[in-house]
Order: structure tokens, then C-alpha cells, then sequence
């Protein structure tokens, strides 16, 4: 081999390198995250680690599960990437349904139960159904973001947002038991349900009741979906 053949060999691997790297950077500085557009949201915790990362190598599960943790009041995260340098953020926010009242304060559920805020304030949101349970938990019991998976809690919930589609207005909800759900309306009527019965059997039950007394015109004072024939009471 002669000396200039030896020479090239080198000095052409030096510029592949050279080359190969310039590309690399090229890329990289194309595809990095420049640009992220929020959608529902103001802002969101843990959005801006983001920034500066490869658009084509982030890990878009990755991502949102950092941000579920660090933003535990929303609902759904959709993540979109927007080749060359943007995400694309749409949030979706749980729904306060109730007040849960607990020691010296309020828990505010979804209707999953999950906990959306905590406090300690006598100042509450007129609009949500204050949840009084027979079993009294302490104020550190849970945290945001945290679900209360008690099945009487979360049956109570799902009844009461079906209540509230049926356009109830429920001012009260007393969970006294299993099989005592007592669901108080604001024009002082009660409705009773179980969480030991079919959810579903109570919601027809309750429907077709609500037809019978709407074109009967009756004025009751409480329905009673725990049994296998609701009881209606009339004033």
C-alpha cells in the first residue's frame, strides 16, 4: 500500500465522522421539541421537562404518565406528536360531582371517586351534593388524586350522577349503610337505594316510576328502589 493510499483511508473516516455528526446535529436540532400547544389547559405541571427533548425518541406513554401523576385532576391526557418540533397536549378535566364531608373538612369527588381537592373551609360550592357517610374518615385519609374505592361510595356516586342526567337536584346524600343510600332532592323529597342491588335494576325501576308519576301527576314524598318492587310513598 502506498503512503498516499494510507493517508486517504484515515482523512476519509475523519470526514465520514465529521459528516455523520453534522448530520446527527442537524437532525437532532430539527426534532427537538420547540413548541407545545395546550389544549383545555392553561398550563400543566411537568409539561415544560419536555422541551428540548427529541420529538422523535420521546416516549409519549412515558410522558403522560409523569403527568397524570403530577396533574391528578385530569381526566384524559391525549398526546399528538407534530413532526418537526411540536406536541400537541389535549386535556380533558374529571368532573366535581359531590362533597364527601370528613373530619374537620370536605373531600370534592368525581363520580369515580376520585379526589379532586381537599378543605378545610365552610365555604362550599353551592352546586355539589354534600356526601355524609356513616363512617367518618380523617382528613389525611386521602389525598389528591386519590380514589376512595368504598363500593356503597362509588354506587352512591354513579346513582347520583345518573339522578343528576335525569335533572334531580340532589342537595343531600346520606350514605347511612350499604343498603341505605338516602338521596335528599332540593324539593324535599327522598330517594332510597342500596348498593347490595343491581345498579342497573335500580335505574330502570326508577325511570319507569318517574314516567308513572309524571303522567299520573303524583306528588310523593319518597321512592324506595331496594326492594324487588320499588315503594313509593305519596304525600
Amino acid at each position: 500500500m502506498s503512503y498516499l493510499t494510507s493517508v486517504r483511508i484515515p482523512v476519509f473516516l475523519i470526514c465520514l465522522t465529521a459528516i455523520f455528526f453534522c448530520l446527527l446535529f442537524f437532525i437532532s436540532n430539527i426534532f427537538t421539541v420547540k413548541t407545545i400547544n395546550l389544549e383545555g389547559v392553561n398550563d400543566l405541571y411537568g409539561i415544560r421537562q419536555t422541551k428540548g427533548q427529541n420529538l422523535i425518541l420521546l416516549n409519549i406513554k412515558s410522558v403522560k404518565e409523569n403527568l397524570y401523576k403530577l396533574n391528578p385532576t385530569f381526566s384524559e391526557l391525549t398526546i399528538t406528536k407534530k413532526y418537526p418540533s411540536t406536541l400537541q397536549i389535549v386535556v380533558k378535566l374529571s368532573q366535581k360531582i359531590a362533597l364527601l364531608r370528613v373530619d374537620r373538612g370536605y373531600y370534592t369527588l368525581t363520580s369515580q371517586g376520585k379526589v379532586l381537592s381537599r378543605t378545610r373551609s365552610e365555604k362550599l360550592d353551592n352546586g355539589l351534593t354534600v356526601i355524609s357517610y356513616y363512617q367518618n374518615f380523617n382528613y389525611d385519609d386521602y389525598h389528591v388524586g386519590d380514589i376512595i374505592d368504598q363500593t356503597d361510595i362509588l354506587t352512591a356516586l354513579l346513582l347520583l350522577l345518573e339522578l343528576r342526567k335525569m335533572n334531580f337536584v340532589i342537595s343531600r346524600l346520606d350514605i347511612n349503610g350499604p343498603d341505605m343510600l338516602v338521596f335528599r332532592t332540593s324539593e324535599n323529597q327522598e330517594i332510597k337505594a342500596s348498593s347490595e342491588k343491581k345498579l342497573e335494576e335500580q335505574l330502570i325501576d326508577l325511570k319507569n316510576l318517574i314516567v308513572k308519576i309524571k303522567v299520573e301527576n303524583i306528588n310523593y314524598k319518597s321512592i324506595d328502589l331496594r326492594f324487588n318492587k320499588p315503594v313509593i310513598k305519596i304525600r
